[in-house]
């Protein structure tokens, strides 16, 4: 089945209406609610579709587009360059302003981690970071002469004893000070 949908056009409200085709699909989904505009979580739908199909196989370069200009050395898929196109034209749209659409043009508009992983599968971006973090630790115990991680005996004094109140040696001298300034600022600011 072929899916289409007729919108405004987003730079020119005023001309008519365009209708945007997406080709043969089994599974569409609106993008744009009616009345509402486009929803970010819709377009971050669609654009993730673009992102797990790889980079590669979009055909974009991994540096940032800076004009539409250098899209003519690129030599990009034609959809691919149509994104990139709307990625340009949308950064121009004021109701788009706070969304930096030409600047992640080469990632389709969108700024996130352009690679997935699945959970179940395979290890978590969180589980890596945590192994990196353990690496660059244990790097810098070995440099400043550390015993390892695992070589720590950890000591646990579970006994509490009362050690003393009040303020410590020389304490008292400093918070008079500051009382004695506290004083001063009172009578020389008007009430």
């Amino acid at each position: 089945m072929t899916a289409s949908i007729d919108v405004p056009d987003p730079v020119d409200p005023e001309r008519a209406i365009r209708e945007l085709r997406f080709g043969t699909q089994v599974d569409t989904q609106t993008i744009a609610e009616a009345g509402g505009g486009i929803t970010s979580r819709n377009v971050a739908r669609y654009i993730a579709k673009y992102v797990t199909k790889g980079g590669e196989i979009t055909g974009l370069p991994p540096r940032r587009i800076k004009s539409l200009d250098a899209l003519q050395h690129l030599h990009l898929p034609a959809h691919t360059e149509r994104m990139v196109r709307v990625c340009f034209a949308l950064d121009a749209v004021p109701a788009y302003g706070e969304v930096p659409f030409r600047r992640w043009a080469h990632m389709l508009g969108y700024r996130g981690h352009a690679a997935t992983k699945s959970r179940r599968y395979s290890v978590t971006y969180g589980e890596l970071r945590d192994e990196r973090m353990a690496h660059q630790e244990d790097e810098r115990r070995q440099a400043e002469g550390l015993p390892a991680r695992d070589d720590r005996e950890i000591l646990v004094d579970a006994k509490w004893r009362f050690s003393g109140s009040g303020l410590a040696r020389g304490e008292p001298t400093i918070v008079d000070g500051i009382r004695a300034g506290q004083e001063t600022m009172r009578r020389i600011e008007p009430t």
